[in-house]
């Protein structure tokens, strides 16, 4: 079973960035991981991206992370992530 899709789903709060990575393989087989919790900080970023390493199931595919937009945010992590 070959995945084509790995994303990362973000939701935001002032505080807070609660996640979960989800997956589509070939035949729309799809699994959804346990959520985790960081702080909406330069070190709660980091944290995520060392945690997103760890639990990717495949190199070979793009990772997307999408977030829910709650007012401003959401922006330190986009542009932390761009």
């Amino acid at each position: 079973m070959e995945l084509v899709k790995e994303v990362v789903g973000v939701d935001v709060s002032k505080d807070s960035l609660m996640l979960c990575i989800g997956t589509i393989a070939t035949r729309q087989n799809q699994s959804i991981s346990k959520s985790v919790t960081f702080a909406n900080t330069t070190i709660g970023f980091k944290k995520l991206l060392s945690w997103s390493k760890r639990i990717r199931t495949s190199e070979e595919i793009p990772l997307w992370f999408v977030m829910e937009a709650t007012g401003i945010y959401y922006e330190n992590l986009a542009f932390f992530l761009s």
